[in-house]
């Protein structure tokens, strides 16, 4: 038995105001910087959920560079998070979220999704330096306020005009966000994501990003949880926007040999949205060609 999810239209809006419509290598080192008593730019950072936050509430979890075996992805964990109750925070600020495609869990169980897995390819370059880029799969819950998402990132943190990628959640009860070893990644690397949690009473998600061209891999454990996460995302972000400049985005992304389960261990077929932020000057384009293949493009 296969359950579906319900289907939004096409629509050129905010990501906010969509969902409120619809009722819906080795380890690279990051220095962080130290707040002084005036907060400055560059006491922020960017952060794969749409908004800036402080240094100091971004927690790296490095780990171990590892050899990955693609078949194996759920023993590979290596990390013990502290575990808390989990607090719904303000909704952030979303405007980031350039194009994407949305579908929302629809089944009678009500537990939402369970397990995510899916492939990517880094994408080419930005021709020109600028933007921080954001590609992820992602859960988020009901009311948007948490999300769990394996990340490639270009231009983040100290890593000017590279690509990197690092597995990726918050916020966390105190509003902080975490993510693991953050790792070297180059145009056409093969990357395969993912996500699972442990029940459908509330658990810890664990998300991993491999890098299955270099053989090495990001991975997280969130804190527990007390969410169902029923948003499904496939997404390109772009923090600090020129809306202008067009030729600081990355080539085109697809997602592919997506699969999603239930708690159930049923495979759940998910209705695509595609959504463009409504404020975009680009020609940036989400296209839907199935269930399980998204593609982001950019010109």
């Amino acid at each position: 038995m296969t359950d579906t999810n319900r289907t939004g239209t096409d629509a050129r809006l905010d990501r906010r105001s969509y969902l409120k419509a619809i009722g819906a290598g080795s380890a690279l080192s990051f220095g962080s910087g130290v707040a002084g008593a005036t907060a400055s730019t560059t006491d922020y950072i960017y952060v794969p959920h749409g908004k800036r936050v402080r240094k100091e509430n971004v927690i790296a979890h490095e780990g171990p560079n590892r050899d990955v075996s693609p078949g194996d992805v759920a023993t590979t964990r290596t990390q013990s998070e502290t575990v808390t109750t989990q607090k719904r925070p303000v909704v952030p600020d979303v405007h980031q979220w350039l194009a994407y495609t949305y579908a929302a869990y629809n089944s009678n169980d009500g537990n939402g999704f369970k397990r995510y897995q899916g492939y990517f390819v880094v994408p080419e370059s930005p021709p020109v330096s600028g933007n921080v880029n954001f590609l992820f799969p992602a859960f988020q819950d009901e009311n948007d306020t948490t999300i769990v998402q394996p990340v490639l990132q270009w231009n983040w943190g100290s890593y000017t005009d590279r690509w990197t990628y690092a597995a990726w959640w918050g916020p966390d009860s105190s509003g902080a966000y975490h993510h693991g070893p953050v790792m070297a990644a180059d145009p056409g690397d093969a990357l395969f994501g993912y996500m699972n949690v442990d029940n459908s009473n509330g658990g810890q998600w664990y998300i991993e990003l491999q890098n299955q061209t270099k053989g090495t891999s990001s991975d997280i454990d969130t804190d527990y949880l007390t969410l169902d996460f029923t948003h499904a995302f496939t997404t390109l972000e772009v923090a600090g926007y020129n809306w202008g400049g067009c030729d600081q985005l990355p080539g085109y992304t697809t997602f592919y040999q997506q699969s999603y389960e239930n708690f159930a261990g049923q495979g759940v077929t998910v209705n695509w949205s595609e959504i463009v932020n409504s404020n975009a000057q680009c020609n940036v384009n989400p296209e839907v060609s199935s269930s399980s293949k998204t593609t982001i493009y950019t010109s």
